[in-house]
């Protein structure tokens, strides 16, 4: 009740007061306004033409009554039912006509004007501080209810504390102290609150809770303390996991990183106390003695780990421990045993994936002699072996002449063909991309002849192998050397693309003369080398005559990455 009357009177009071500092600013701005009249009087200087044609004192004038006649002034003290305000207000108004007759009359000197506005000042005042009175007679009558309720309510919270503090207080306390003590885990505790009201019954069920918690918490610690001890030991052996998976994976001879993944092993808690041995292929590879001095490898318990990989046995993992080991143990053991097997399954795969690379370049470039080099230096024995025929038969010089110079002719496709070949060999992509890589080549022939030779790559994210990338770059090669050699073309174009189902399609093309069936030598072995690259590729490439003049070579496969991922399984290799 004491709030609800505080808060209704502070609301009526309030509502009462709205606008009143507005009301007190605004008759005190009147004063203001005076003065600023009376200055426009002082000074002529500042009565000039304003933009609408009206002189200053005019303007203030006006300024004046608008602020004189403002309803939240005006209107409200006339309607306040105050009939003090209303009379000092009705007074102003009458004084302020009179005022302004004077003002605007020409005949009245200064002084006299100036002596009327300071009497019009003192009403003014009179106004404001009957205003300033009205408002502070409302803040006092609601200090005085609010006053009124403190008193009031200091007297209820007295009175209600001292009985809630006997009947409430007292008791929770009691029943806080048991809570804090079976919080510190002290069970045994329990409070006596006698009666029927609900602080007694919380006594009572409080009373239960002591004596399950106590049961509970007992069997609760046991349980916590071995899940500690399981948790703790599956860290350990993950973190052993991790650092021996680490090692192996590391760079180094094969057996220089099972001996440190094993030393790690040896240095684990759980594993101080063992010897491990370690054989491979039937030969004793490594073994690390246990630190205890006591220990006799006749009296220990020896576990074998079979370090298998795709069912091939590498060798064993031989522990040799005092004690029985537990399962979570021996089933870390076998996994870093499994790991070792990865690791060198992976290092025998790498070593195979390097002999097949080394072969696969040997096979490489037995091809290229034996299509390019073995062939002009076949048509080189066949003209010498001529050249001895007509020696022998002591015919006509001139064909002799002629034979040495297909010899020579010959001579020279075998040089440049060998420095094809050596430019093919030196080549690679070794850390740049094939776009880069088939940059470099335009640039490389722009630079060899006058020809303007352009290039488009629209491969985007589509990966290649390596030899695809060098078939690829080998075909434009040639295909560049052909345009510069035989076609007479001034412009070329080399462009790469793929459409939706991962097809790469490469032409190459040319403004020139275009190909004559009738042509033979080494073009005729360039294409032949072409169409051996795009047999490898498990493409196709054909050489036709555009119609608008020029030659076109296209080459179009699939790449390996496209069959791998329309493949509904990839077999591993093994």
């Amino acid at each position: 009740m004491l709030a609800i009357i505080n808060m209704v009177a502070s609301f009526l009071i309030a509502e009462s007061a709205d606008n009143d500092a507005v009301r007190i600013n605004l008759a005190g701005s009147l004063r203001m306004q005076s003065y600023k009249i009376a200055q426009a009087i002082i000074d002529p200087k500042s009565d000039r033409a304003s933009n609408k044609g009206t002189s200053t004192l005019h303007m203030r004038i006006n300024e004046f009554e608008s602020r004189l006649y403002r309803p939240v002034l005006n209107q409200h003290i006339k309607h306040s039912q105050q009939p003090e305000l209303v009379n000092i207000l009705s007074e102003l108004e009458v004084h302020w006509r009179m005022l302004k007759s004077d003002l605007l009359n020409g005949n009245i000197d200064t002084k006299h004007k100036l002596l009327k506005i300071d009497q019009f000042v003192i009403s003014i005042e009179e106004l404001v501080n009957n205003l300033e009175l009205q408002t502070e007679g409302k803040f006092r009558l609601l200090r005085i209810i609010h006053g009124f309720s403190l008193l009031a309510t200091i007297v209820i919270v007295v009175f209600g504390y001292l009985y809630i503090n006997s009947n409430v207080v007292a008791p929770l306390k009691r029943l806080l102290s048991m809570t804090n003590k079976i919080r510190a885990g002290d069970f045994s505790q329990r409070v006596d609150i006698n009666g029927n009201d609900e602080l007694s019954l919380l006594a009572a069920t409080l009373n239960d809770m002591s004596t399950s918690l106590d049961s509970m918490y007992r069997d609760l610690e046991q349980s916590v303390q071995e899940k500690t001890l399981h948790l703790e030991q599956a860290r350990d052996g993950l973190s052993l996991l991790y650092e021996t998976s680490r090692i192996l994976s590391s760079e180094g001879p094969i057996i220089d990183r099972i001996k440190n993944s094993l030393r790690k092993v040896k240095q684990h808690n759980s594993f101080s106390n063992i010897a491990i041995q370690l054989t491979l292929d039937g030969e004793q590879a490594y073994c690390i003695p246990t630190n205890v001095q006591q220990t006799d490898h006749r009296v220990d318990k020896i576990y074998r780990f079979s370090i298998t990989r795709h069912h091939q046995q590498h060798g064993e993992l031989i522990i040799h421990q005092p004690t029985l080991l537990s399962v979570e143990h021996s089933e870390l053991l076998q996994t870093i045993a499994d790991n070792i097997a990865a690791a060198m399954h992976a290092d025998w795969q790498q070593g195979q994936q390097h002999r097949l690379v080394l072969m696969e370049e040997r096979a490489v470039i037995a091809r290229e002699l034996h299509d390019s080099l073995a062939q002009s230096l076949s048509y080189l024995k066949i003209q010498i072996n001529r050249m001895q025929m007509l020696q022998a038969r002591g015919d006509n010089p001139l064909e002799l002449d002629n034979t040495v110079k297909h010899i020579k002719t010959g001579i020279d496709a075998a040089y440049r063909e060998l420095r094809e070949l050596l430019a093919t060999f030196r080549l690679q992509l070794s850390n740049e991309s094939l776009k880069d890589a088939l940059a470099k080549t335009t640039a490389e022939f722009c630079e060899r002849a006058d020809i303007e030779i352009n290039l488009c790559y629209e491969l985007a994210n589509l990966p290649l192998t390596a030899n695809e990338e060098i078939h690829m770059l080998q075909i434009v090669r040639e295909s560049l050397s052909n345009i510069i050699r035989h076609s007479a073309a001034t412009q070329a174009m080399v462009s790469v693309t793929a459409d939706i189902n991962k097809r790469i399609t490469m032409q190459i093309t040319d403004n020139g003369r275009g190909f004559n069936s009738t042509d033979v030598g080494s073009n005729h072995y360039g294409k032949i080398i072409m169409q051996e690259r795009a047999s490898t590729l498990g493409g196709q490439i054909k050489f036709v005559n555009q119609q608008h003049g020029g030659a076109l070579v296209e080459l179009v496969f699939v790449p390996r990455v496209a069959h791998k991922s329309s493949s509904p399984q990839v077999q591993p290799h093994g």
